[in-house]
This record gives C-alpha cells, structure tokens and sequence, in this order.
C-alpha cells in the first residue's frame, strides 16, 4: 500500500469518524450535480446537457479572507472539503451543488497533493 493511499484511506476514515451535526454548521449533506455538455439538438436550435446527482456528506465553511481575491473568489462564497471517492469522476466548473435547498455553482476546484479530498469553492446562482 502505498502513501497516497493511506493518505486517502485515513482522510475517507477521519471524515466519517466527525460525525458532526448538520446544526453545527460543519459536516451536511449536498446533492452533488454532474453537468455533462451534450450534443447539439438542431430540432430545439441548442446543447441538451445530460445531469447526474449524488448525495453525500461535506464540511463546508465561509471562504478565509486570505482566500478573497475579489474577482475569482469573493467574501460570501462557502468552501466546500470531501473525499474525491464521494465522485466517481472529477468535478467541473459546470457543476453544481444544493446545500441546504440552495443551488451553488462550482466556481474553483482544488485538490490536495495525495489525491484524498477535493476543495470546492461555489457561490449562490
């Protein structure tokens, strides 16, 4: 086993083992939507995108004002932390997430060095 893999394997271990309340205002669960481009349609004149969603717990928390560019990333957008095998492929900016009956976009995607949890950033559409 190598070190990514521990690395995922304990990052997937310590994410279940919080189990903090969705009234702390840390761990919830999202409904996760894969936007997929799809072909053009001629008989509708545009794209039909093809949607998929999952549910699955998050941490989540208000962007670090050292985060805060002002342009990508501003002052009220959320942060969103969780294992990469909560998605069977990675996420994309035309993404997007429902956290708590709101519907946020993907607006910048991170990923940690052992390939564990993805960071989302997203705003209010």
């Amino acid at each position: 086993m190598g070190l990514a893999t521990l690395v995922k394997n304990a990052v997937e271990s310590g994410f279940n083992a919080l189990g903090a309340s969705s009234a702390d205002g840390i761990q919830t669960s999202i409904v996760y939507t894969k936007v997929v481009a799809g072909a053009y349609d001629p008989l509708i004149g545009k794209r039909v995108n093809t949607t998929t969603s999952s549910t699955f717990d998050i941490i989540f928390y208000a962007v670090r004002d050292k985060e805060v560019d002002g342009i990508k990333i501003k002052i009220n957008d959320i942060r969103l932390i969780f294992p990469q095998s909560r998605l069977l492929s990675p996420p994309s900016a035309n993404d997007y997430v429902t956290l708590k009956g709101r519907k946020l976009e993907v607006i910048q995607i991170q990923e940690d060095p052992a390939s564990a949890t993805y960071t989302l950033f997203v705003r209010g559409v």
